[in-house]
């Protein structure tokens, strides 16, 4: 089996699984979640694994200082060229993720970059530890993803696509999960208008009531002993308690509540802060303007079956 022809089989075995996955038994739905982020992360590293080694076969390995100065021994002592399986280990997910992008130019926002790195957390979660998948998460993280790989796979490796029925069908079933996409983006966005109007109401309200203002930095300074608060992505005060960080490294984009503005943010609302804007939204940003523009740029975001590819 090629190595193209067998990353290739894993992306359309994700996409076939991931259509069917509302219909799916309850009680087998990790299951079918955990076969749909293990093929879609395998047919990522093997495909962009053959993209790497068409630009340099080399390039796919790990350590290449290792390899060129054997190879120069190997020169010098006149024995024969060594097979790809003797030149060690390939790079992994993430790394043939990061030679992809730079290798082929291809523009990339961070949150559409940041993706990339959830699905190979929750590969490593299922092969390594124990794991209790958020439903609505996986599934809006998976919708993101795969019109993502869909349009690199087609500018760069086009021979995927010489069968025009298969890749009708394959377009299609890819437009159906940009549109679910895009649905979710559209109903998220308009709650967290609502919540920030909310936050806003209160923010105002407390700067009319010293006294309800004094309550609260009473118990902010009560409490401080045993939490840690920080600045509110919002009324910036420090009264956020933040709950459950997104990415597993230091960043912006976290779960909690505040206690001065009362902003809460679930899962759901700083999953689509991660997967469209990398950061909490500010409140000097956050208002009528801001929703009319992203409203706008969903609806005008370009087609994953276009020919051209650009994330811009």
């Amino acid at each position: 089996m090629k190595l193209v022809e067998n990353g290739f089989h894993s992306f359309k075995k994700a996409i076939n699984i991931y259509k069917n996955l509302s219909t799916c038994d309850p009680n087998e739905y990790d299951y079918v979640l955990k076969d749909i982020i293990l093929s879609l992360h395998h047919s990522i590293e093997t495909l962009f694994k053959y993209i790497v080694s068409s630009e340099n076969p080399y390039l796919i390995f790990s350590d290449l200082k290792k390899i060129f100065t054997a190879e120069i021994e190997d020169i010098h002592s006149n024995k024969d060229k060594k097979e790809a399986s003797k030149l060690g280990n390939t790079i992994e997910f993430l790394d043939v993720v990061n030679r992809t992008i730079i290798l082929k130019k291809i523009k990339i926002t961070k949150s559409e970059y940041n993706v990339f790195k959830l699905l190979n957390d929750h590969r490593n979660d299922i092969t390594h530890h124990e794991i209790i998948f958020d439903k609505d998460y996986m599934e809006h993280l998976l919708s993101k993803l795969f019109p993502l790989v869909y349009k690199i796979l087609k500018e760069n490796i086009s021979e995927l696509f010489n069968d025009g029925a298969a890749q009708t069908l394959i377009a299609e079933d890819i437009k159906a999960i940009n549109d679910d996409f895009d649905n979710w983006s559209i109903r998220v966005l308009f709650e967290c208008l609502n919540l920030y109007n909310k936050s806003r109401e209160r923010t105002e309200y407390l700067n009319d009531n010293p006294k309800s203002k004094e309550a609260i930095y009473n118990k902010i300074s009560s409490n401080s002993k045993r939490i840690e608060y920080i600045s509110c992505p919002f009324c910036k005060e420090k009264t956020f308690f933040k709950r459950m960080a997104i990415l597993r490294e230091k960043n912006d984009l976290f779960t909690g509540k505040c206690e001065y503005c009362e902003l809460k943010i679930d899962n759901e609302h700083a999953y689509f802060m991660l997967y469209s804007y990398s950061k909490p939204i500010d409140l000097e940003d956050f208002n009528i303007d801001f929703l009319s523009k992203n409203f706008s740029n969903i609806l005008k975001r370009e087609s994953p079956i276009s020919e051209s590819i650009s994330f811009e």
